[in-house]
């Protein structure tokens, strides 16, 4: 036994007499070896994000609402997300969450990664929907952490370091500062945005028209909120300030004051808008061989999804206390559609919207690049990848507009070349594949109606060769292959062929009484008109009228509702 151990004992003895000659090639074997799995796992990060953005964003376009009228296919996936475009998706989140680090000194660690899962999980709108996102991603923490919350934390937060960052809004604060003396010695400024807002009791408000008006908006107060408001105006005036928002710098001061209504005057001066600076400045944070993809956050714990909404705004992430400020402020006459999985909501008097997800509870603005002028009063449309916004009125009619596209988060300008003429009480209604207008009344005392291909980018008129009272037209909704459209106070109507591009007549045997302010849904089978009002006296009867036969048929008198002026009708599936 000895003997067989000697060859042993001597190769101990070899390596102790040239340990250090040893210790170097066991080190430099030991940090190639880390150095080629180093660059592996840099290279293996963005097909791990490839693999984890598509499984949510395949989840999400699987939830993508697609308009029953609309006759063409719904895409795949693929041929909406290709594999270069969730690549740049990545690419871009990743050089925010560099600017973040690198220019606020912030970073994105696991602990807010985690409290924003717990705040879905606690505050979702709709817990079906994001225990059906969470199997999507597999129910892996990891996967919704690194590809659902992460981007999301990321662009949030550095929109709002952007947005109160004294550095980056240096130069407009102290323009804002200089203006406001020239505007307090001369009454003007050169650049300053003026506005006005009123704040009403609600007690005085009557058919949605204040009592006093204002070219600005306006916002209703209960008697408590108003009063608290009232005790502000009524202070002493104090040394005029510049005061600071998240979008702008701006001096206000009182203008009207009486017991029902009170009015400031605002002058403001816009900060610089958080996509421009990024689109000017994001080639600063390129991907670089030493500045690749972070690597994905671990040790996650899938919280439990509850069933009931309980209210909490607030949620600890690390050692900071994180609200939720996305939400956009109050606004009047906006529009919002139903894209499946998110409600986008836009204008009402202002030149911005956002993304609503109630799985989730989170808002994401949309972008200002490219967004139509600000409005109110506007129609909006899904069309199954897009918002169309058309019309309005700011400071008159409007014949603008503009597509949003959810897919690459950004808005694309309409094509004004042979558009309808700015009008008000027309009729817009997407069908299937063009958006409609129809009637109306304008500068001229006789409009065109036109429809609008987003595909193609183009406008084509609509005859109105075969429809008595265009221009009387106060309801309008699509069946599939035809419009119909109803002059309520007149009480005639007609059937728009898509296909053939002509006009047939209704019949009108027990079509509803004359009326305006009703309202029109379709149920897949029937028109439904119901409500409104004849002169000031609203009404609480309709009629259905279906399509395939032409004919319009008695409704039930018992029980029904009672009288409505501008009711709002859903149908449900069944009633």
């Amino acid at each position: 036994m000895v003997l067989k151990c000697v060859p042993y004992m001597r190769f101990l003895t070899f390596v102790q007499r040239n340990r250090l000659f040893f210790g170097f090639i066991f080190t430099l074997l030991f940090t190639i070896s880390g150095f080629a799995e180093k660059n592996a796992s840099k290279s293996d990060y963005m097909s791990y994000y490839l693999k984890c953005h598509q499984l949510y964003l395949s989840h999400k376009w699987s939830q993508q609402y697609w308009p029953t009228e609309n006759k063409q296919t719904k895409p795949k996936f693929s041929q909406v997300y290709s594999q270069e475009h969730v690549t740049e998706m990545i690419t871009d989140s990743w050089m925010m969450e560099r600017a973040l680090s690198e220019l606020f000194s912030y970073k994105i660690i696991r602990t807010m990664l985690q409290a924003d899962l717990n705040r879905m999980a606690k505050n979702s709108r709709d817990p079906s929907g994001l225990k059906a996102l969470f199997n999507a991603m597999k129910d892996d923490p990891e996967l919704i952490a690194n590809c659902v919350s992460r981007p999301y934390l990321i662009k949030k937060k550095l929109r709002d370091k952007f947005a109160w960052s004294k550095k980056q809004h240096m130069e407009t604060n102290r323009k804002a500062n200089l203006e406001m003396d020239r505007l307090l010695t001369h009454g003007q400024t050169e650049e300053g945005v003026l506005s006005e807002k009123t704040y009403q009791l609600h007690e005085q408000h009557k058919e949605g028209e204040p009592q006093h008006k204002f070219s600005g908006e306006v916002q209703l107060l209960d008697k408590a909120a108003f009063e608290q408001f009232m005790l502000i105006a009524k202070q002493p005036n104090q040394k005029p300030t510049i005061l600071e928002s998240k979008d702008s710098f701006f001096y206000e001061r009182l203008k009207f004051l009486d017991h029902q209504s009170i009015t400031f005057e605002k002058t403001s001066w816009p900060k610089e808008a958080f996509d421009d600076w990024w689109k000017n400045n994001r080639h600063q944070w390129q991907l670089t061989p030493k500045k690749n993809l972070n690597a994905p956050l671990k040790n996650f714990k899938l919280p439990r999804i509850s069933s009931q909404f309980k209210p909490d705004s607030k949620a600890v992430a690390g050692n900071e206390l994180w609200v939720l400020n996305d939400m956009p402020v109050h606004r009047f006459y906006h529009s919002a559609v139903w894209t499946g999985s998110e409600m986008i909501i836009w204008g009402g008097g202002y030149k911005s919207g956002a993304r609503y997800n109630p799985a989730s509870d989170s808002w994401v603005p949309l972008p200002f690049e490219n967004a139509p002028v600000q409005r109110s009063r506007h129609h909006a449309f899904w069309t199954g990848t897009e918002m169309l916004i058309w019309g309005g009125f700011q400071d008159g009619r409007l014949n603008s507009g503009g597509r949003y596209s959810l897919e690459n988060d950004e808005w694309i300008n309409i094509n004004l070349t042979d558009a309808p003429a700015a009008r008000a009480g027309h009729q817009s209604v997407w069908c299937g594949s063009k958006m409609l207008v129809i009637g109306g009344s304008g500068e001229s005392t006789s409009l065109d109606s036109t429809g609008y291909d987003p595909v193609s980018d183009v406008w084509s008129e609509i005859s109105l060769t075969g429809l008595d009272h265009a221009g009387a037209v106060n309801g309008a909704i699509c069946t599939g292959d035809e419009l119909f459209v109803w002059a309520g106070e007149f009480s005639s109507g007609a059937m728009y062929s898509l296909t053939d591009e002509v006009w047939r007549d209704i019949d009108l045997s027990l079509a509803p009484s004359p009326r305006r302010d009703y309202s029109i849904i379709w149920s897949g089978e029937d028109v439904i008109i119901w409500g409104g009002r004849i002169g000031t006296t609203p009404l609480d009867t309709g009629a259905p009228y279906n399509p395939s036969n032409n004919k319009w048929q008695k409704t039930y008198t018992k029980n029904v509702l009672a009288p409505k002026q501008d009711p709002v009708s859903i149908w449900t599936g069944n009633g």
